[in-house]
């Protein structure tokens, strides 16, 4: 059977006229959604749209979420477009619009652009954690101002490079301390451990260098007392951790080395006297020990005189020295009475001991340049420590020795012998 087209002419008119009404309609319900002010008349207008590029359009531009969230909704059952969502990520006025499109997006550029530019703080952290392309990810971390999203983007970064870079010029603390923890490499460790302002990240730095010149540089020479011990402790040198315990002697006695608006030599002393003592208990040569206690200290050439760092350091010393021949020889013959005392109490030789009681010479005084020092009752101190019933019997009985010193071997050979 022919139809002619005069034939079916009327019903296409009908077709295209009622088209036309039905997308002049949808235009008007599209406005009227994107013009709302509260949600019922949005929502209900784009329950009368049906157009893909319509429902984009409301999408896009409605002046309420939800509105906004009605045509995602509708237009999410309709073929996914790549460039709209591209687009809205970018450029949608309604948050949950962008939100929706970076959650269906993967383009590295787009989610770059959202990270360093979008206004709301969950949309760009959202988009940090779909970023891989490292150079984005350091400018969020080192230029973004909410601590959640640079430091998202901080955690990301895999490149040793980037990380020193975000080490030295982050904004954020939290990321500039974050990227300093990640630094492995030595002479960057050693730059950061030297020259950063925030003693945290000096700290932390320190702890995990071992370079042994940066560490002696820094254990002279920081600002905070932890830091230089943190050097102290990765310091294996002996010579340098002498060198150490020498330098902090000359800074003990400096009134202009520290402190120097008050010149308060007490806070010197409790400053530099740990640090000190550190570096003395890292030390095991026997030598090193032995000529940092028999350092006498002197004010001669420092203008101010500290002498409990010099005894707190030469006890510390006294720790380490495990030959008791040092230690008899030390209270035979240091100059000082409260250093050689100190010595008497690690010795427990019980023949040294007596050597020590039966040497005449060490109540002798001794001159130095310090002027005449008297060695006081080192050898009455040792006569308490005997334990040999024998030897304190010939010393009573021993006329060379003065009644006064007879009298302590006395007490103390009574005091071995009670009850018995």
């Amino acid at each position: 059977m022919k139809i002619s087209f005069k034939a079916i002419l009327p019903a296409l008119l009908l077709m295209f006229i009622c088209v036309s009404c039905s997308n002049k309609k949808e235009r008007e319900q599209a406005e009227i959604a994107i013009n709302a002010t509260t949600p019922d008349v949005g929502i209900t207008a784009v329950a009368g749209v049906s157009d893909e590029e319509l429902l984009g359009k409301i999408a896009m531009e409605a002046g309420t979420p939800e509105t906004a969230a009605a045509a995602f909704k509708k237009l999410k059952k309709l073929p996914a477009q790549k460039d709209f969502l591209i687009n809205a990520a970018k450029n949608a006025t309604q948050p949950n619009v962008r939100l929706f499109a970076v959650e269906n997006i993967d383009d590295q550029g787009t989610l770059a652009f959202v990270a360093k530019n979008d206004p709301e703080v969950n949309i760009r952290l959202l988009a940090v954690g779909k970023i891989s392309d490292q150079d984005a990810l350091v400018y969020v971390a080192k230029n973004d101002t909410d601590n959640n999203v640079n430091f998202a983007a901080a955690k990301k970064i895999k490149s040793e490079k980037l990380l020193v870079d975000m080490a030295k010029n982050a904004k954020n603390a939290k990321v500039h301390v974050f990227a300093s923890t990640k630094v492995n490499d030595q002479t960057i460790l050693a730059n950061i451990a030297i020259n950063d302002s925030n003693e945290g990240i000096r700290l932390d730095t320190t702890s995990r260098l071992h370079d042994q010149g940066a560490l002696n540089y820094i254990a002279k020479n920081d600002s905070s007392q932890n830091v230089r011990l943190a050097a102290v402790q990765n310091i294996n040198d002996k010579e340098m951790l002498f060198d150490i315990v020498m330098s902090l002697r000359r800074f003990s006695r400096d009134p202009q080395a520290f402190f120097d608006s008050t010149g308060d030599s007490t806070a010197k002393q409790a400053f530099v006297e740990p640090i000190g003592i550190a570096a003395v208990k890292k030390i095991t040569d026997q030598d090193t020990l032995v000529s940092i206690i028999s350092i006498a200290p002197t004010n001669s050439d420092f203008g101010v005189w500290t002498p409990n760092y010099d005894f707190n350091i030469s006890v510390a010393a006294m720790g380490q020295i495990n030959d008791q021949k040092i230690l008899a020889s030390i209270i035979a013959n240091h100059p000082y009475s409260a250093i050689a005392g100190k010595a008497l109490e690690y010795l427990t030789d019980q023949q040294l001991i007596i050597d020590i009681v039966n040497n005449d010479k060490i109540n002798e005084t001794v001159t130095n340049n310090t002027g005449t020092l008297t060695r006081g009752s080192i050898r009455c101190d040792a006569v308490m420590k005997i334990t040999d019933l024998v030897a304190l019997t010939r010393i009573i009985y021993n006329p060379k020795n003065t009644e006064e010193f007879r009298k302590v071997a006395r007490a103390r050979w009574n005091q071995l012998n009670k009850g018995n």
